[in-house]
């Protein structure tokens, strides 16, 4: 009895939870990573996250936007690799729940 309900929870409820899951996670991620004030209030001067030191770039007379620009786009390329790989996956996600009709 427990083997069939395993059964029918992996092929049934399992694949159509997948993508919602999936974009569960994107988002979990993001928020995750954009949690710039936290960080900031509680990381020490030898470790901090990389939002907070991306922020070091700015200082009270200049704006190295160069190395902050390179910084953001290293610290977003596993981001947008992950999402271009599940990306069917998240429109089936936010559209699943929609009314049809």
């Amino acid at each position: 009895m427990v083997v069939v309900t395993l059964v029918l929870f992996f092929r049934v409820i399992v694949p159509v939870a997948m993508n919602g899951m999936a974009t569960t996670a994107i988002f979990t991620f993001l928020t995750g990573l954009n949690d710039f004030l936290f960080a900031l209030l509680i990381t020490m001067s030898g470790t901090k996250t990389v939002p907070v030191g991306l922020s070091e770039f700015l200082t009270e007379y200049n704006i190295q936007l160069g190395p902050m620009a390179a910084g953001a786009v290293l610290f977003s390329l596993p981001i947008i690799i992950i999402s271009f790989f599940i990306q069917k996956r998240i429109v089936k996600g936010m559209t699943m729940g929609a009314v049809k009709g």
